[in-house]
C-alpha cells in the first residue's frame, strides 16, 4: 500500500522536495501579500501556541497564550519578567512559535524583544492575568514581542480541505501520487532581509 504522505526525506522548511513534481500547474501561485493575509488568519485564530528558544545548545519548548497580534505578523505574549524564559531570552534572543489546528499548522521564527512599558502593558492589559499577577500595575509583568522574520503554514481548511481530501483519496484509490496545490502551503517573507 502507497503512504498517504510524502517521506520526510529531502525536505526543507517541510515542504516535500516530491511535492514540487506534484503541483498542478493549473493553480495560481497564491501573490506575497494573499500569503501574508492567510498566515495572519491561522495565527488571530488560535491563542495557545509552543514557544521555542535555544538555551545554552538545548532546545526549550513551552506553551504560551497569544496575546496579541499585528497586522505585520508581530505576537505578543506576557510572562513574569523573573521567569526562566526570560533569562534563556536575554542569552540568545532567536525564537520559534508553532501552532497546530485540527485544519492548520503555522510556525514563525524572529527575534524576541522583552519589555515592561507601562503603555504597552495598559494596552494589553487582561483581566485574567489577574491569577498571575497583582494587576496591571504589577512590576513582574513583561511582554515579549516577537517580530517575525519568516513563517510558514500548511492550511487544509474550508473549502481547502475538502480539495485536500479530494486528491488524497484519489492518489489513494490509483495508486499515483498527490496533487499538490501552491495553496496548500506557503512560504511566507515577513522582515526584508529575511531568507526563504
Amino acid at each position: 500500500m502507497r503512504a498517504l504522505c510524502p517521506p520526510a526525506q529531502g525536505t526543507r522548511f517541510g515542504f516535500p522536495a516530491v511535492m514540487a513534481s506534484s503541483i498542478d500547474p493549473t493553480k495560481p501561485e497564491p501573490t506575497d501579500a494573499e500569503k501574508r493575509t492567510r498566515l495572519h488568519e491561522i495565527l488571530a485564530g488560535q491563542r495557545s501556541v509552543m514557544m521555542f528558544n535555544n538555551d545554552g545548545g538545548e532546545i526549550v519548548g513551552r506553551p504560551m497564550t497569544l496575546v496579541h497580534i499585528e497586522d505585520d505578523a508581530k505576537l505578543f505574549f506576557t510572562t513574569n519578567i523573573d521567569s526562566e524564559k526570560i533569562a534563556e531570552l536575554e542569552r540568545d534572543p532567536r525564537i520559534t512559535v508553532s501552532l497546530q489546528t485540527a485544519h492548520t499548522q503555522a510556525v514563525v521564527t524572529g527575534t524576541a524583544q522583552i519589555s515592561q512599558d507601562r503603555a504597552l502593558i495598559e494596552r494589553l492589559w487582561r483581566d485574567e492575568w489577574k491569577i498571575y499577577f497583582h494587576g496591571k500595575d504589577d512590576p513582574a509583568i513583561a511582554i515579549v514581542t516577537l517580530s517575525p522574520a519568516k513563517g510558514t503554514y500548511w492550511d487544509q481548511s474550508r473549502l481547502q480541505g475538502l480539495s485536500f481530501l479530494y486528491r488524497m483519496m484519489k492518489a489513494k484509490l490509483t495508486g499515483g501520487d498527490i496533487e499538490f496545490q501552491p495553496q496548500d502551503a506557503a512560504q511566507v517573507k515577513l522582515a526584508p532581509d529575511a531568507v526563504h
